[in-house]
C-alpha cells in the first residue's frame, strides 16, 4: 500500500535574465491518487512507471525474428525455436506463419485481437525489441500495430539519443531529460482506452529500444536520465506539464495555439543562443503544378491555385493563416489553411519551419525562412548554446518554459511506485 505524506520540491524559474540559482522551495505535501499504470519491473524486481510504445502502425504484415519465441493468445501458446515469424491481418483475426521441425509452413488463426510474443533477440527488422512484445488489430485500419512495453528510465534511454545528439553537452541533456519524461507522463494521462500511450516517431518523440552508442555516451546519456530523476515540469494547477521542444526556434519561440489552434498560447521568448544551428536558414523551390497536386491530395479536393496571400501571422513573427485559391467547385470558397497545415503537405523537412516569406518566379514558387520545427517550448540548439556558456538544466528550462514549474518528487525510501503515485 502506498503512503501519504511524500516531500514535493520545487525548483523556482528564474523569468528574465538567465542566472545559475540552485535554491529549494519545500511546499506543502500532497495527497497519494491512486493509479493504474505502476507495474512491476521483472527485470529490477520493483515496482516502476510502465510505457507502451507503437513501434509499426496499421502494418499489412509484420515479421519478426529471434530464438525461442513464444506466440501466446488467451491461455494458449505456441513455442517453436526457428528464427522467423510472419504475423498478418485477416478480416478481424491474426494469422501467424512458422515453419515446422520439418521444415513446412505452419498456419495458425486466432480469433482475437491481441498476440502476445516473446523470445530472445527479438528483431523486427532492423530494429532491436524487448523480450515481450504485443501484436493489436488497428481498430481504424486494415493492418496491425506492434506494441512494446519499457520501464519509464529504459523509454528514456531510447529517446534522449534519438531527439538530441548524446554528443551534446551534459545539461542540454538533462534538460532535454525532464522535457521527455514530463512529455511522456503528460500523454500517458491522457491516452485514454487506446492500447498504447506513444507513437515511437515524431508524432510523439522518437525512440528506439537499446541503441547502439557505445559505453561512453550510454553512460553519458544514464548520467543524464539518473541525476534528473522524479524531475517534472508541472502547470499552474499541478498537473504534469506538456512540454514540447523542436529543433531551432529561429530566434524567437511560438505559442501552442497558433501551431494546432488548441492548448495555450504561450508566451514568446526571445532566443538568441541557437545562431549556429544548421537549420538556421533554410529556401525550398516548388513548382505551381507541383504545390496544387500535394494541395489537392491533402485536401481531398480539386482547387484553382492562385497567388498565395498571408492572411496573419502570428505573435512571434511567424506565418499564421494563408489564402492559396479557391475551391474548383466551388468559386467563392477560398483555400485557407494554416502555415502548419501547408507544412504538413509539403513536407515538413521540406518547408521547415512557419518562420517563412515566399515569392513568385514564373511557375515556381520560393519558401525562405529560418528555424526547424514548430517553434513551441525548448529549442534544443538553444539549449546547446546555453548548456555551453554553462548554465544549468533548471535555468534552461525555466527560459523556455515560462508558464511550468521545475518539481522534484522524493518519497521517503525512494521507491519509484511512491514517488510516482504523486502525480496522479
Amino acid at each position: 500500500m502506498l503512503r501519504k505524506g511524500f516531500l514535493i520540491l520545487s525548483l523556482p524559474f528564474v523569468c528574465g535574465a538567465i542566472s545559475k540559482t540552485n535554491s529549494v522551495k519545500q511546499n506543502a505535501k500532497y495527497s497519494i491518487k491512486n493509479t493504474n499504470i505502476l507495474q512491476k519491473d521483472s527485470k529490477n524486481h520493483k515496482n516502476t512507471l510502465m510505457v507502451k510504445v507503437r513501434i509499426h502502425k496499421n502494418k499489412r504484415e509484420i515479421l519478426l525474428s529471434g530464438y525461442n519465441v513464444s506466440v501466446g493468445h488467451n491461455k494458449q501458446s505456441f513455442n517453436f525455436d526457428k528464427k522467423k515469424l510472419l504475423v498478418r491481418r485477416s478480416n478481424n483475426k491474426i494469422l501467424f506463419k512458422y515453419e515446422d521441425n520439418k521444415n513446412s509452413e505452419v498456419f495458425k488463426i486466432l480469433n482475437s485481437s491481441k498476440l502476445q510474443i516473446s523470445g530472445e533477440f527479438l528483431r523486427s527488422k532492423l530494429r532491436s525489441l524487448p523480450k515481450k512484445v504485443e501484436i493489436y488489430i488497428n481498430p481504424k485500419g486494415r493492418g496491425l500495430d506492434l506494441i512494446v512495453e519499457v520501464g519509464i528510465d529504459e523509454y528514456l534511454l531510447g529517446v534522449l539519443p534519438s531527439e538530441m545528439p548524446a554528443s551534446w553537452p551534459l545539461e542540454a541533456l538533462k534538460a532535454q531529460a525532464v522535457a521527455s519524461r514530463s512529455y511522456v507522463l503528460h500523454k500517458m494521462k491522457s491516452s485514454g482506452k487506446k492500447h498504447f500511450h506513444l507513437e515511437s516517431s515524431t508524432l510523439d518523440q522518437v525512440f528506439r529500444y537499446r541503441p547502439q552508442l557505445g559505453k561512453v555516451f550510454e553512460k553519458k546519456i544514464k548520467k543524464a536520465i539518473q541525476q534528473t530523476s522524479g524531475v517534472l515540469l508541472v502547470d499552474s494547477s499541478e498537473q504534469v506539464y506538456k512540454s514540447y521542444y523542436h529543433a531551432d526556434c529561429g530566434g524567437r519561440t511560438e505559442g501552442e495555439f497558433f501551431v494546432w489552434k488548441s492548448g495555450i498560447k504561450n508566451k514568446v521568448v526571445r532566443d538568441s543562443f541557437c545562431p549556429l544551428s544548421p537549420q538556421a536558414n533554410w529556401k525550398h523551390k516548388i513548382s505551381r503544378r507541383s504545390l496544387k497536386y500535394k494541395m489537392e491530395k491533402y485536401l481531398g479536393e480539386k482547387i484553382i491555385l492562385q497567388k498565395i496571400l498571408s492572411q496573419r501571422k502570428t505573435p512571434s513573427g511567424r506565418q499564421w493563416m494563408l489564402r492559396i485559391g479557391h475551391y474548383k467547385n466551388n468559386p467563392l470558397k477560398p483555400v485557407e489553411l494554416s502555415a502548419n497545415q501547408l507544412r504538413e503537405a509539403v513536407g515538413y523537412n521540406k518547408i521547415k519551419s512557419a518562420f517563412f516569406e515566399f515569392k513568385r518566379n514564373r511557375n515556381q514558387i520560393l519558401f525562405y525562412g529560418k528555424g526547424h520545427g514548430h517553434g513551441v517550448g525548448l529549442c534544443q540548439w538553444g539549449t546547446r548554446a546555453l548548456a555551453k556558456r554553462g548554465v544549468g538544466f533548471e535555468d534552461i528550462l525555466a527560459h523556455y518554459y515560462k508558464e511550468a514549474s521545475l518539481y522534484s518528487v522524493i518519497s521517503n525510501k525512494n521507491k519509484d511506485a511512491e514517488k510516482w503515485a504523486l502525480l496522479w
